[in-house]
């Protein structure tokens, strides 16, 4: 039979193949398939370059038809537009044309924006075409390539020619009379810049003697004397834990007086009624502040113990003494005559020393300064501080307006009532200027309260 002969099961095979094959290419095209329904639409630009046949039509980035063929018609390009039939196309489709890369290929995009409106079988589509992509990339490159020309023309003026007009071109020339100003300058002064040097050099060498100088007055000895008097500060340290310890075991007046809940409770009502006589303030701050000072020309110590009031945080009251090994200097001049001769006259000089002086001062805080004014060691005086950060803070004061002493001095506060300080004393005296060093501590009412409660649990 002729169904059984090899060329018809060929010829069957092949008509099979090529059913597949169609098949599988109506599948894989990006267009509507072949039993697939679909609408024409088209719409009119100007120019079409990039838009080729079959390329994809896409909405929300799905491919939903193709380009079905272009047209020139009155000088426009024509396109239509083979969409799927289940697309929503109506009155408020507009189209966009996008780039795919860098060659200038394009592909167009439909969005529909109102879906209630009535459906489009076919027609044109409105012209709302808007390009993007990069034309528009391109286009910006232009105008930065043209931005970039205009600066490059500007920066080249300015250059070579010192354009007075523009700003680049004034700047240069400020420039430039500056530096030949300068180099008249260092020509004119040569010899004074030379002078300069050789006495910065000077100075070099200076310090560097006093650096090296091994006397008692060198650099060396002082900074020994320094150590001495840290080695000193430590050992009041020492003596002041110990101190410390035997409060806290309840030795001693003051170690009973805070050992017990009632007098804590006594003195907390004392200071809060001394609070309302002094500035109405609801909370008044006593402190303790003790420090004690190494001063190094002189070989001596000097302690100062004193009370600060505080009845609001802008004002202070402080009172306290202050003992001083070296003392003061007293002179007393006598005039004596004898059976009408020539006068004789006997100065006397009589120094105290370990003498308490008396500190009274009223202390105002503005902003990080604080402005100082009242006794000073039983001189009338002032001084002024500023802080830095609440740990840091910078001194001055004065006092003793017949003999004035001029202090300037740093204190750091290394923790919480703790403090370590250095400066100078005596600064417009050149016979008894000197440095020192020296630290203290810092306590208030809060942390005696502090410490009071905590050992009334033990």
């Amino acid at each position: 039979m002729i169904f059984k002969t090899p060329e018809f099961k060929v010829g069957g095979l092949i008509v099979v193949v090529l059913a597949l094959v169609s098949f599988m290419s109506m599948k894989v095209s990006e267009g509507p398939g072949f039993f697939t329904k679909s609408n024409i639409y088209w719409f009119e630009i100007d120019n079409a370059s990039g838009l080729v046949k079959n390329s994809s039509i896409k909405m929300a980035g799905i491919n939903v038809g193709v380009i079905d063929d272009i047209k020139l018609i009155g000088g426009n390009a024509r396109i239509f537009l083979k969409v799927k039939g289940s697309v929503p196309v109506n009155r408020s489709t507009r189209v966009e044309l996008k780039s795919d890369g860098i060659l200038g290929d394009k592909h167009v995009s439909i969005e529909t924006e109102d879906l209630a409106l009535p459906l489009m079988k076919k027609g044109q589509l409105p012209t709302n075409i808007t390009s993007g992509g990069m034309d528009e990339v391109m286009s910006q490159v232009g105008k930065i390539a043209d931005s970039l020309s205009g600066v490059a023309e500007v920066i080249e003026r300015a250059a070579t020619n010192g354009d007075p007009s523009t700003t680049l071109g004034r700047i240069l020339s400020n420039v430039e009379a500056v530096t030949a100003n300068l180099a008249q300058i260092s020509g004119d002064n040569g010899n004074r810049i030379n002078d300069i040097i050789g006495r910065m050099d000077s100075m070099t060498s200076t310090l560097n003697r006093l650096m090296i100088d091994t006397s008692d007055n060198g650099f060396a000895s002082s900074w020994g004397q320094a150590m001495n008097g840290l080695r000193s500060f430590d050992s009041s340290l020492s003596d002041v834990s110990e101190i410390a310890n035997r409060i806290n075991n309840g030795e001693g007046t003051i170690g009973r007086l805070i050992n017990d809940e009632e007098t804590v409770e006594g003195l907390n009502q004392a200071i809060g009624n001394f609070n309302s006589f002094v500035g109405g303030a609801k909370n008044l701050e006593f402190a303790f502040d003790y420090r004690s000072e190494a001063l190094f020309d002189r070989d001596l110590l000097k302690s100062h113990l004193n009370v600060r009031i505080k009845p609001g945080l802008d004002r202070y009251y402080l009172l306290g003494v202050t003992s001083d090994e070296f003392g003061s200097l007293r002179q007393t001049e006598t005039v004596t005559t004898v059976d009408g001769g020539a006068p004789t006259t006997v100065v006397q000089n009589r120094s105290d020393r370990d003498r308490l002086r008396i500190n009274a001062q009223y202390n105002r805080n503005i902003y990080n300064w604080t402005i100082r004014a009242g006794i000073f060691e039983n001189e009338p005086g002032a001084g002024l501080d500023y802080t830095f950060f609440d740990r840091l803070r910078l001194s001055v004061e004065g006092y003793n307006y017949e003999d004035f002493n001029l202090r300037a001095f740093v204190r750091y506060e290394v923790a919480k009532g703790l403090y370590f300080m250095a400066g100078g004393d005596s600064l417009t005296d050149n016979d008894l200027r000197t440095g020192f060093v020296g630290g203290g501590i810092y306590i208030t009412n809060d942390d005696l309260s502090t410490l009071g409660s905590l050992l009334s649990f033990k």
